[in-house]
């Protein structure tokens, strides 16, 4: 009698099926813990793509909800945003 020879298929966790769809908004390394609170913020409200251009001066660039991408400035030291202004004029 032969015996049926098993093939095992390694299973894919679900998350990680899941991942693309909102790795993108997630997976910029920030330079600080600041700055991952930061990131965290705006995405919250609708930004993606976040950057940070210079740490020392709060300097970051995203796109806001609408797909516009923005500059923005924020208080290093209370998070606030400062300013924020639109990288391509007519996009305001």
């Amino acid at each position: 009698m032969k015996l049926a020879r098993l093939t095992l298929v390694p299973l894919v966790p679900l998350a990680m099926l899941a991942a693309p769809a909102w790795s993108a908004m997630l997976d910029r390394e920030m330079p600080s813990v600041f700055y991952d609170g930061m990131n965290a913020k705006l995405i919250n409200n609708g930004y993606h793509d976040v950057r940070v251009l210079d740490p020392e001066t709060g300097r970051l660039v995203a796109y806001d909800p609408d797909g516009s991408e923005v500059c923005i400035v924020v208080d290093t030291e209370t998070g606030k945003i400062l300013q924020t202004t639109y990288v391509h004029p007519s996009d305001k």
